[in-house]
């Protein structure tokens, strides 16, 4: 494919003026396959004229290396919760074996975000969980909600973000403790309220939530990523960084970066003009393979194991 010709002449090219960092060609297999999704991605998002912002470590690499960080393994994207919800609808029928579209509607996990996957690769993190929760090579979609800032109003939507959020994710904690009266004080919502959510499916539940931060979404000019809110990492970016996208360069591509991508990176990251070699490499504890599927490591793994 186009991507990866273009892919070649970079990694060539770029990483003789980086300073001699090793790249190995398992690594450039791995960014092959991402930037073969990142591509889907960005034939829906055109399709449907939904904006998509590179993001984190992905966004680092469109501006400062025209491609990727030569010591990162993934691909991240944002998207604006209006926009991330529309395509959490489109995607699953758009997107076709053997790449998958996973959230918590199409596949066996409570996640705030989406993944695009290959099936036909594996990134395992979870060795124990069954051979149809996919397991494939994958793209990050991080939704961006409205967030705290400084008003009593935001202050009460962001505690009951967390109250939605508790009861999908700490629901097993809810019903344990349910005649417990200290847990309810924990609460903004009602007790009443709480269990009817946490009684829900997970596939309901979180409908809720992202419904509830779809409609207060224009409520701040603060926004954060929910993955990083329930983190406790204080990233918040100003509504008007997102204004409009610009493109830039990205192996063979252009990839579109927040108008204010200067800003964003200072938040993210700092004096993000400075390379730290090494650093950013966010899955070390994954096995990483583009050779097999995770289906195949899988039946090895267990059978090697004695399961």
């Amino acid at each position: 494919r186009h991507t990866r010709s273009c892919l070649v002449s970079w990694a060539r090219d770029v990483y003789k003026r980086q300073d001699g960092y090793f790249v190995s060609s398992k690594t450039k297999k791995i960014w092959n396959i991402e930037l073969d999704m990142l591509k889907l991605l960005d034939d829906i998002c055109k399709k449907y004229s939904l904006k998509y912002f590179v993001a984190y470590g992905t966004l680092l690499g469109a501006v400062r290396h025209k491609g990727f960080v030569p010591w990162d393994d993934d691909i991240d994207v944002f998207m604006l919760r209006d926009d991330y919800n529309k395509l959490a609808r489109i995607a699953p029928a758009e997107i076709q074996s053997p790449y998958f579209f996973q959230n918590v509607y199409t596949d066996d996990m409570v996640w705030a975000i989406s993944k695009i996957r290959d099936s036909r690769t594996c990134a395992v993190e979870f060795p124990d969980m069954a051979e149809t929760f996919n397991q494939g090579i994958f793209i990050d979609i991080f939704p961006i909600d409205s967030s705290g800032d400084g008003t009593p109003a935001m202050q009460n939507i962001v505690a009951i973000k967390h109250d939605i959020w508790k009861c999908i994710y700490g629901r097993d904690v809810i019903a344990k403790n349910i005649n417990n009266p200290d847990i309810w004080k924990e609460f903004l919502i009602d007790k009443d309220m709480a269990l009817e959510i946490a009684n829900l499916s997970y596939k309901d539940a979180m409908r809720c939530f992202e419904d509830f931060c779809l409609e207060h979404f224009m409520d701040s000019d603060v926004l954060s990523s929910w993955s990083s809110e329930v983190m406790n990492v204080k990233t918040r970016y100003k509504r008007e960084w997102f204004d409009d996208v610009i493109y830039m360069p990205f192996c063979g591509f252009d990839v579109p970066v927040p108008i204010k991508y200067d800003e964003v990176l200072t938040e993210a990251y700092g004096d993000w003009r400075t390379p730290i070699k090494g650093k950013g490499c966010l899955h070390s504890d994954i096995v990483i393979d583009p050779d097999i599927s995770y289906v195949q490591w899988l039946k090895e793994h267990k059978k090697d194991s004695g399961d």
